[in-house]
């Protein structure tokens, strides 16, 4: 299952319609800030089931520093 629109994101969850809260492995709050400064953005989510354990796993565009500038 695909998830487009606007998908919230919180420090270690992701609210999902019809699921409810998803909790997330990996700590959110780096692409929380990133977001703030305008530096990434949420693509569309992919939600799975495997076991009666919902999964959901997100697609970021990351702005990154030239590395050949540095």
């Amino acid at each position: 299952m695909r998830l487009t629109g606007s998908i919230r994101v919180f420090p270690r969850h992701v609210p999902l319609p019809h699921i409810g809260k998803v909790r997330t492995k990996e700590r959110t709050d780096p692409l929380l800030v990133l977001r703030a400064e305008g530096k990434a953005k949420i693509l569309p989510a992919t939600i799975s089931r495997e076991a009666d354990r919902w999964f959901v796993s997100l697609t970021c565009e990351v702005e990154r520093p030239d590395p050949s500038s540095g």
